[in-house]
């Protein structure tokens, strides 16, 4: 074995980091093109969104962009402070998704008929509007010249301070606005709640294979090539990997460290950075500062500007004579 000089651990995890951004920096762009239909590897989430955003469109709850006959953007209706008719857009929302969209059976739910009924059907009234007739259409409801605050309760006349917020709570409080109500009936559905476990079951598949992707690219090459299996930024900052005695790393090796590397990524991505975190962890407990896919592959890291590797003990051999 040559005069071996173990790499400095800093040194390590600051070659890590800048292969990570490259590798974390093109799985993003890949995932970005597959999610959004830009490039197709057989399977995408295009299909599942536009039935998505289709459902969305029926339920008159969002704004709706499209272009060429395909969804481009969906998004929640705003409230316009500066537009005295901003709530209109709500009643006509609210109006159409309990009467349009809302089955029989679920307009029968004493709930959703309280949540979305803009009046109490005995006094045609509620916190907001008055009404003189339940055929009345949602532009005809009068404004209350006193209109409860449904977050605090609170009675506010009109001109008063805090009016104009009881005014917009309403309907977009989170809990108790009759908009955001819509809404959480909305993506209670079961269609749309089935919608929402396959994209997201896609989207895991399509993270696990950009992932894959992206550390061949950064990883393989180098790793395979590299005369101490090194990656890129590691051969920049001079330091690589010995066999567990201190020789030249076999291809075999290279390749079941290549293959760790891979399998580290990908399960990362979904256990939060755990497996990356205890990689190096063990890093710092090691007596040889070696990490735990080092253990796994029976390599070690040294600083390859002032260690001797051989290749094997023969050249040694050979050496010294």
């Amino acid at each position: 074995m040559g005069e071996l000089y173990l790499a400095k651990v800093y040194k390590r995890i600051f070659a890590s980091l800048l292969d990570y951004v490259i590798v974390f920096g093109l799985a993003i762009s890949f995932f970005m093109l597959l999610s959004n239909g830009i490039i197709d590897i057989g399977f995408h989430n295009e299909s599942y969104k536009q039935e998505q955003y289709k459902m969305q469109d029926e339920s008159h709850l969002f704004d709706v962009t499209k272009k060429d006959g395909k969804y481009v953007s969906v998004n929640y209706i705003q409230y316009d402070t500066e537009d005295k008719n901003s709530y209109k857009n709500y009643l006509e929302a609210i109006t159409n998704y309990y009467y349009n969209f809302l089955n029989q059976d679920e307009k029968s739910n004493e709930d959703l008929n309280i949540n979305f009924f803009l009046f109490d059907e005995k006094t045609l009234q509620n916190p907001v509007f008055s009404i003189n007739s339940i055929n009345d259409d949602y532009t005809n409801f009068i404004i209350k010249d006193e209109i409860i605050n449904v977050e605090n309760n609170k009675t506010y006349k009109k001109g008063e301070e805090g009016y104009d917020e009881a005014f917009r709570n309403f309907f977009v409080s989170e809990e108790y606005g009759v908009y955001s109500l819509a809404l959480t009936s909305f993506t209670n559905n079961i269609e749309f709640q089935n919608l929402d476990l396959t994209i997201a079951s896609i989207e895991r598949i399509e993270i696990m294979i950009v992932t894959l992707f992206s550390s061949i690219l950064v990883f393989g090459l180098p790793f395979l090539l590299n005369k101490n299996g090194e990656s890129m930024f590691m051969h920049l900052l001079k330091i690589g990997y010995t066999n567990r005695n201190g020789y030249e790393v076999k291809f075999g090796l290279k390749v079941v460290r290549f293959i760790m590397i891979l399998i580290l990524n990908t399960i990362s991505v979904y256990l939060y950075f755990i497996p990356m975190i205890v990689n190096i962890i063990v890093m710092f407990i090691n007596k040889e500062k070696r990490s735990l896919i080092d253990i796994a592959s029976g390599q070690v890291c040294v600083d390859l500007s002032n260690s001797v590797i051989y290749k094997d003990y023969d050249e040694l051999e050979n050496d010294t004579k």
